[in-house]
């Protein structure tokens, strides 16, 4: 791949649809996406595969997820195609600075996807399992930076790459980006990987600093960190 076609959008836009698709197909049938209930049968393959209702219900996340002050989305594009995206949760220092109008545009989304959900919930065992993994990558983040460290660390909280593009560098520029923001501010990064990402982590300087099981999956999850004292 040339790195000079992959361009690098900040925010999701008219994207939605897209990122949801790619990250959809990038994590369809890994282990925790079966644990977890989603997509029990077999892994989606193309976007056709992906029930409407559930890439309807997930776009609608992925786009409200991009209006939040405290998440920035950096969408790859490849000959201005999704190629890939990095959903980076930033230190509050540099959290957005919401206007009135942005506020109340963010809480009438957000009110469109409770409603939506309420009416067309997703299955109860997805969302149960959710939690627990959202309850777990939490507390071991706390765990593994200290007591608020989250609040002043960069954290990936999410890394896809469309399958058919996978190890050709789409991963690595979204990851560097990070890297680039964290080394100018002087602030760590902190992510929670599955085996398969962990060899990119750890060939751009991540150390893993533990780990923990999801549950009943017997699934183990790395907790990687990156420090700038040790990437000078």
């Amino acid at each position: 791949m040339n790195p000079d076609t992959l361009q690098l959008y900040i925010g999701v836009g008219s994207y939605a649809h897209d990122i949801t698709v790619v990250s959809t197909l990038a994590f369809s049938g890994d282990p925790i996406d079966r644990w977890r209930g989603a997509n029990v049968d077999k892994p989606y393959t193309i976007e056709s595969d992906i029930p409407h209702m559930q890439l309807e219900r997930d776009a609608r996340h992925t786009s409200n997820q991009g209006l939040q002050p405290g998440v920035v989305c950096v969408t790859a594009l490849l000959d201005g195609q999704v190629a890939g995206v990095a959903v980076w949760d930033v230190p509050r220092r540099h959290r957005r600075t919401e206007t009135l109008s942005q506020l109340a545009y963010r809480k009438y989304v957000e009110y469109q996807e409770s409603l939506a959900d309420w009416w067309s919930p997703p299955p109860s065992l997805y969302v149960k399992r959710q939690e627990i993994i959202r309850t777990l990558r939490l507390g071991y983040a706390e765990r593994h930076l200290g007591k608020g460290q989250l609040q002043k660390t960069w954290y990936l909280k999410t890394l896809a790459v469309l399958p058919s593009l996978q190890r050709k560098g789409v991963g690595t520029a979204l990851v560097q980006w990070g890297l680039e923001r964290a080394k100018e501010t002087g602030e760590k990064i902190y992510v929670d990987s599955s085996y398969v990402g962990k060899p990119l982590y750890l060939k751009l300087g991540f150390r893993e600093v533990g780990g923990f099981v999801v549950a009943d999956s017997g699934v183990r999850v790395s907790c990687m960190l990156w420090e700038p004292s040790g990437n000078l």
